[in-house]
Parts: structure tokens; sequence; C-alpha cells
């Protein structure tokens, strides 16, 4: 019975252990993501400014 548990319990903690794997994973994928989203708002700002000149160049 105690190894039983025993078996059990270290299951537990292996899927535990990749459990946080994945979310270590996730993490960085998030981070990743953000930075590109940050990225697309630099370019997308840009893009704006530069679009708002030619305008007023025109005017």
């Amino acid at each position: 019975m105690g190894f039983a548990l025993l078996l059990v319990s270290f299951d537990c903690l292996l899927v535990s252990f990749a459990l946080l794997l994945v979310n270590f994973v996730l993490l960085l994928v998030n981070f990743t993501l953000l930075l590109v989203s940050f990225a697309l708002l630099l370019v997308n700002s840009h893009c704006l400014l530069v679009s708002y000149f030619n305008h007023a160049k025109k005017t």
C-alpha cells in the first residue's frame, strides 16, 4: 500500500513538473506576442504620422 502511494505521488510530481514546463513555454510565447504587438504598435503609429505629414504637405 505504501509503495502504491509513493508511485502515485511520484506520478503526480511528474505531472506537476510537466505542467510547470508547459506554463513556462506559454509564458515565453505570451512575452513574444507582447513584443510583437508593441512592435506593430510602433509601426502603426509611424505610418499614421507619415500619412498625417504627407496630408499636411498637400494642404
